[in-house]
């Protein structure tokens, strides 16, 4: 699922950082022809590539056309961009233009953006800009996205957001302040002015917790029912 998948990044690609060696030499690193950054032990392996990268100082690079790849058994993750800026030095990788995250376990967990950086110290993934993000069976376009760790598992937490969750028979769709994706958990939660559309049967409330797996919702607060029909 999406939380192995980033916590491996997490984990996995500082151990990279520290592991990467290129000269210190700014004048001599001004241009990298395809670099590839690359970490490898007998359970995973990840690579950080791109056509080609400038280096601004000993520890940040502005790469063309990047693409992270972390495999193992069980799952793989992809981030594709045409531009990135990488810091070895406060470890993120900020991607931007065209970002496409991608990760494969079970179900497919898609995110796409126009920017994405991935933040090791806070551990969390997040964008200011417009996100479209397909999470077990819910699609959501948003005006933001953070992606967290948390004792309980993955949080994603998205900004001014619309959803579509497919059921057997058709679509519930719904949009909310701020809608809060709990993936190992199976649920959902709309906070803030939160609408949901379920088979014609409207509910407005301050507050919607659904759950994913039941298709159902399992708490509302200050809810109005109307029947569209």
């Amino acid at each position: 699922m999406l939380k192995i998948g980033f916590l491996f990044l997490i984990s996995i690609f500082i151990n990279c950082l520290h592991a990467i060696e290129l000269n210190n030499n700014p004048k001599l690193n001004s241009f990298i022809s395809e670099p590839s950054f690359l970490f490898l032990n007998s359970q995973q392996k990840i690579t950080l590539v791109g056509a080609n990268a400038t280096s601004i100082n000993s520890f940040e690079y502005l790469l063309e056309k990047p693409e992270l790849k972390l495999k193992t058994d069980k799952f793989s993750t992809n981030i594709k961009a045409l531009k990135a800026e990488f810091n070895r030095n406060s470890k993120f990788i900020n991607f931007r233009n065209s970002v496409t995250f991608k990760t494969f376990f079970e179900k497919e967990i898609l995110i796409q953006s126009e920017e994405l950086t991935l933040d090791f110290n806070k551990q969390k993934l997040a964008s200011n800009l417009p996100v479209f993000a397909s999470i077990n069976g819910v699609s959501v376009n948003s005006l933001g996205i953070e992606i967290l760790q948390l004792e309980d598992g993955l949080k994603a937490e998205f900004y001014k957001g619309e959803i579509k969750i497919k059921t057997k028979e058709n679509y519930h769709t719904g949009s909310a302040n701020k809608i809060s994706i709990f993936p190992t958990l199976n649920e959902l939660v709309m906070n803030g002015n939160a609408y949901f559309d379920q088979d014609g049967l409207i509910i407005k409330s301050d507050i919607i917790h659904y759950n994913l797996e039941e298709n159902r919702i399992i708490k509302s607060l200050n809810s109005k029912i109307e029947n569209s029909l």
